[in-house]
């Protein structure tokens, strides 16, 4: 499954992201991600929290 599945968040050929914090409202989880030229990488941080808004 992909993250693009889940979530709202698009990402361009030319798109760069640094530990960008990915929410997930279906299953209200978030993590960490970095994307550079469509390669994906979950960082795995066990204390990330969700924010609240």
């Amino acid at each position: 499954m992909s993250l693009s599945e889940k979530t709202s968040d698009k990402n361009r050929e030319d798109t760069v992201l640094n530990y960008y914090p990915l929410f997930c409202p279906k299953c209200k989880s978030e993590c960490q991600i970095d994307i550079k030229q469509f390669h994906i990488t979950v960082i795995k941080v066990p204390d990330v929290q969700p924010q609240g808004r």
